[in-house]
């Protein structure tokens, strides 16, 4: 069992999925939407001290881990990698932060494997076009449940938002046609969590 992330600090799609013979089946979908207020004293806390991103990633981080406690037979959580886009060159930093936060304060800490996906490659393999939008990737999600791939379980394409449908072609990729994913796997070594 996996969890599969999109990541970013304004809106970050996040799965918990698992491969059941040649079907991938979503258990659960999470946004971390709008963030733009923070709910948590936490969340608020830390952007006081040290700026708005910080309790952000303190947002996304607390689901991550939610999800790991009420899931403890996940063993891998995989990411789509950041890249960096020429129009907005400062989205780049803020997506090595979403991944570095799930790296250091969630993987690390449960023993759980940490992969990153490139983005061209989950777009290939999930719409079999590198370059694929969003709307392309959401066509791409109805057919590969439409044809049973994928399953989703307890909820249907309509409820998903653009980067839950994207966290889902990260999985897709992962368990999927991409046997150069596992090059980019880190282990660690796995120890038990009680």
């Amino acid at each position: 069992m996996i969890i599969a992330i999109d990541p970013g600090i304004t809106n970050c799609g996040i799965n918990l999925s698992t491969k059941v013979k040649d079907k991938l089946k979503i258990l659960k979908t999470i946004n971390i939407a709008g963030s733009r207020k923070l709910r948590e004293q936490d969340e608020i806390d830390a952007a006081e001290a040290y700026g708005e991103r910080t309790g952000k990633l303190l947002r996304i981080a607390s689901a991550v881990k939610d999800l790991i406690l009420e899931n403890p037979q996940v063993n891998m959580i995989v990411l789509e990698a950041p890249f960096i886009n020429m129009r907005r060159p400062l989205a780049f930093a803020s997506l090595l932060e979403v991944l570095h936060t799930i790296k250091y304060t969630v993987a690390l800490p449960n023993q759980l494997k940490i992969c990153v996906v490139e983005p061209k490659l989950v777009k290939k393999v999930f719409a079999g076009n590198g370059n694929a939008g969003k709307e392309m990737m959401r066509e791409a999600m109805e057919k590969h449940v439409s044809k049973g791939k994928v399953i989703l379980k307890g909820f249907t394409i309509e409820d998903l938002s653009e980067h839950e449908v994207d966290a889902g072609a990260v999985a897709y990729t992962f368990y999927f046609d991409a046997p150069d994913v596992k090059k980019v796997t880190t282990k660690n070594k796995k120890k038990k969590r009680g």
